[in-house]
């Protein structure tokens, strides 16, 4: 028999499950409301695709803004980051850049973006990332990108050439980094960068793991080398030759995809889910001067998250807007 579920925002939290909580939830906000959607749908994928018996079965609960913490502190969205550095615009980036298309801002014209990656959008991308669409392959992202945020009223810089070891902004571009890039030396190059707060985003590498979630924040506990160590060496899997060759013809990708059964299958919802973390904690930042500097989450079982609350050594240095007047 199909099974369902039901998904709501309860103020920062996303909860679903199989039918409505006895206790009303509090009104919710956009990110609540876009980590309750990643779940649920999340849930359904896996019930419906991949057979998980366990999936659609129970009510889960889960904290954008204090992952993995039974009392994290609650805070109103009433101040939003007024200038974003997106490095990324595949999978991850994305999705963080639909999540800040979302964000209740008074006058959007006065947001900055700076979007940088400098790939093309290729046909394998259509399945995978959130605001691809036809007309955008064959193009730059940053450029697609840009016409996507432009259209909402938000001001936008391009950058097409790779963020590396020893870049540096300047003082009038935007401290805040949302990095969503599966390259080790640019995410070690962004956290070490002079960037007043990186929020870095990364998703399981292997089917087992593609509801898993890991945010890491700097300047932190940990250095960029502490936090992603020199792997092991471990050959790459190699595809099937029909699978090798749509890659190598530029129709699929590897980023955000798994194999099952046989074919490319992406799971954007669990994007969605981290950009929803990376935004909340970009939002706590410019209200409270607290950021998580490590989360651990999994969508299987948000029971699991885990999470640890930093404090940026300068509070109120990243510029803000005030929310629409109704927040």
């Amino acid at each position: 028999m199909q099974r369902g579920v039901q998904c709501w925002a309860d103020g920062w939290a996303g909860l679903v499950g199989i039918e409505a909580p006895a206790d009303p939830p509090r009104g919710g906000n956009e990110i609540g409301g876009v980590l309750a959607g990643a779940m649920g749908i999340g849930e359904v994928f896996r019930s419906a695709v991949l057979g998980d018996k366990l999936a659609c079965r129970r009510t889960s609960r889960f904290s954008a803004l204090s992952p993995g913490c039974e009392d994290g502190g609650d805070i109103d969205l009433a101040y939003l980051p007024a200038a974003f550095w997106l490095l990324g615009l595949g999978n991850l980036g994305q999705a963080a850049l639909w999540t800040i298309g979302l964000l209740p801002y008074s006058d959007p014209s006065l947001i900055s973006l700076f979007l940088q990656d400098g790939d093309k959008s290729e046909f394998g991308n259509l399945a995978i990332q959130v605001l691809t669409k036809p007309d955008w392959i064959g193009r730059k992202k940053a450029r697609s990108a840009a016409l996507w945020a432009e259209e909402r009223g938000f001001g936008t810089t391009i950058i097409e050439n790779r963020f590396v070891e020893g870049t540096k902004r300047s003082a009038d571009e935007p401290g805040l980094a949302l990095v969503g890039v599966d390259n080790l030396a640019a995410r070690r190059a962004a956290a070490g960068s002079n960037f007043d707060l990186v929020l870095d985003a990364g998703l399981g590498a292997t089917p087992s793991e593609i509801f898993d979630i890991r945010i890491h924040g700097f300047p932190g506990t940990r250095s960029p080398k502490q936090a992603w160590p020199e792997p092991d060496f471990q050959p790459e899997m190699p595809l099937d030759r029909t699978l090798q060759e749509l890659v190598d013809a530029g129709r699929i990708d590897r980023c955000g995809a798994v194999t099952i059964a046989g074919r490319s299958l992406g799971v954007p919802s669990t994007a969605v889910a981290a950009a929803a973390i990376q935004v909340a904690q970009a939002c706590r930042a410019v209200c409270d001067g607290g950021f998580f500097d490590l989360a651990d989450v999994t969508l299987v079982n948000c029971r699991r998250a885990t999470g640890r609350r930093h404090a940026l050594a300068r509070p109120g240095i990243l510029p803000f807007q005030q929310a629409r007047s109704e927040y």
